[in-house]
């Protein structure tokens, strides 16, 4: 009874180890709030380091797939023949001119002016396939002029009209004579931004591709 009567503070027991074990309690929550920031930190660096895993799966994947296709380099130079002619190259867009041209000699069409008139297209210069303005204009009759978008329909040089117009006049002879003025739309493939981490979606086996390739195949 007599010990239950000393306040607790004054207990010699209190006073021997109190100090001792607050300043502990408080050693404790000062480490837990040192300590919680770091702890987050290590489950980041857990997150990244399984991210990073999950990347060099994916990258060995990848490397497995290019040297696939370097084991059939000779078949993909032949299978893309197409298709770059389709669309060219950056380094040849001047052909594209020269296409036209030949195909509207093959047309016996007198090209008055063939000139590029930059970037075109709803894209702009944005997309990996980019389109470029012609402008062309002629002189020539109605078969003339039929057999030049017959010829441009099957090129395998794809080639869009974008605006077409023309006037008509008659020769000395009373011929109908007309000059088309055309803009048209030819495309090429910009360099491509090479990123390792982007995943390799070809197959020569994929729909896509070989609808692509029975569509660009019928085109001379």
């Amino acid at each position: 009874m007599a010990a239950s009567a000393i306040p607790f503070l004054q207990r010699p027991e209190v006073k021997t180890y109190g100090l001792s074990i607050l300043l502990i309690l408080v050693g404790l929550l000062l480490l837990g709030a040192l300590a919680w920031p770091t702890w987050g930190k290590i489950q980041e660096l857990r997150e990244d380091i399984n991210g990073e895993e999950e990347r060099i799966v994916l990258l060995k994947e990848k490397v497995e797939d290019l040297l696939n296709f370097s084991d059939q380099q000779t078949l993909l130079d032949e299978k893309f023949v197409i298709f770059e002619r389709a669309i060219t190259l950056e380094s040849k867009i001047p052909d594209l001119l020269t296409k036209i041209q030949d195909l509207s000699e093959g047309c016996n069409l007198s090209v008055k002016t063939l000139q590029y008139s930059g970037e075109g297209g709803a894209d702009g210069v944005t997309g990996r396939v980019r389109p470029i303005r012609v402008r062309y204009s002629a002189e020539g009759s109605f078969s003339n002029l039929t057999c030049l978008t017959a010829s441009l329909e099957s090129s395998s040089r794809i080639v869009d009209v974008e605006s077409f117009q023309y006037r008509s006049s008659r020769t000395e002879a009373g011929a109908l004579r007309l000059s088309p003025e055309l803009i048209l739309l030819g495309y090429y493939t910009a360099p491509p931004i090479l990123n390792p981490d982007n995943p390799l979606t070809f197959s020569f086996t994929s729909p896509v591709y070989l609808q692509a390739e029975t569509i660009l195949g019928t085109l001379k």
